[in-house]
């Protein structure tokens, strides 16, 4: 513990600065609470500063509830942006599926065009695509067959891999055809009904995702429609008005609560203010006491260290005193020397003026 007075007053003074800090939170209370009593019972007191803080509240609330509305908006909005993200991601995975499937039933298509097992109406259909191919493929083949040079024979076997991987595309842009003409269930093909079975399933899949994909969508466009564009720096800026607003009704809620505590009569009661009221103006006079308190010992604690400071003077001022009588003795020894000095020189001059008086004489 403590004994420097120097420290004690710092520890004072401390435990004040907390007090008061205390205290500033308890008029705050104050202030609100009784504010909110006075929109419902007849309040006579410091009017122009419920008014004042009921506008400052109002304020920051309006604000407050503004941020609030902009920050679910930006947490919506990235929210569904990242459900779009996910739902666009796969549809394009359920894109890649639906083409291996429809390049399957392409291929069967291809195949079942080629051996001529298909229905008049569908062969026209495809003759669309797979005619001039196949004439060309049919032609390098027998080329390939009729041909007795092994050099022609390998690049014959080249152009045909190249001319059948083309076919790819070729396969798929007839599955697209089958499919909006509706008849891909005619197409003959191995595993036909577990293809087709994961045909619906993908299409059935990519339905549900397309309609995920316009719902997000739809309500990523009606966010932003409620002027979110520039929300980022709309939120910046509503962050530092909600701050001046808060400390605005802040100042104004300590102010009222002050006041209050001044001026409200002794003899006020909680059905006059209420029950928590009461034990604010409580707790605010035991904090003021304590304060008082401590200012009573920091001025003790002063008053000390002045004393102290008065007996140092003391002590030195006599101790210059006895320094100063020491000199003065001193000097007197010597005042006394010179005198006896002086009178043994007034002795001789008398001596020998006496002297000279006698010669003149004889």
């Amino acid at each position: 513990m403590a004994n420097n007075p120097l420290e004690l007053i710092k520890i004072k003074k401390d435990k004040i600065l907390e007090n008061e800090k205390d205290t500033s939170l308890l008029y705050e209370e104050l202030g609100r609470c009784v504010s909110e009593i006075a929109k419902i019972k007849n309040f006579s007191y410091c009017d122009e500063l419920l008014t004042s803080f009921s506008l400052a509240n109002e304020e920051y609330i309006k604000l407050k509830t503004k941020q609030k509305k902009y920050l679910n908006i930006e947490k919506n909005l990235d929210s569904l942006e990242k459900e779009l993200r996910n739902v666009s991601k796969k549809i394009r995975e359920n894109e890649s599926n639906l083409k291996q499937v429809l390049l399957k039933i392409g291929a069967a298509s291809y195949e079942a065009y080629a051996s001529h097992t298909l229905s008049s109406n569908i062969m026209s259909l495809l003759s669309v695509k797979f005619k001039e191919k196949q004439n060309k493929i049919n032609y390098l083949e027998l080329k390939y067959k009729e041909s007795k040079s092994k050099l022609f024979k390998a690049l014959i076997q080249k152009i045909l891999n190249f001319k059948r991987a083309n076919l790819l595309e070729t396969f798929y842009e007839a599955a697209l055809l089958l499919e909006s003409q509706s008849n891909i269930e005619t197409i003959p093909m191995i595993d036909k009904e577990k293809v087709l079975n994961k045909y619906t399933e993908i299409k059935h899949t990519q339905s549900e995702l397309l309609y995920s994909f316009k719902i997000f969508k739809g309500e990523i466009d009606n966010l932003k429609k409620d002027d979110v564009d520039d929300s980022k720096t709309k939120l910046e800026e509503l962050k530092r008005l909600v701050i001046q607003a808060e400390d605005s009704a802040t100042n104004a809620a300590i102010l009222l609560g002050s006041d209050l505590y001044e001026i409200l009569p002794d003899g006020i009661t909680s059905n006059d203010i209420g029950v928590t009221a009461i034990e604010l103006i409580d707790q605010i006079t035991l904090h003021k006491r304590t304060i008082e308190k401590h200012n009573n010992d920091i001025k003790l604690l002063t008053n000390e260290l002045k004393i102290e400071e008065i007996k140092s003077q003391i002590y030195m001022n006599k101790s210059s005193i006895k320094r100063l009588k020491l000199q003065i003795n001193v000097c007197n020894g010597e005042i006394e020397t010179i005198e006896s000095s002086i009178g043994e020189k007034k002795f001789l001059i008398d001596s020998l003026v006496l002297e000279g008086v006698y010669s003149e004489e004889r």
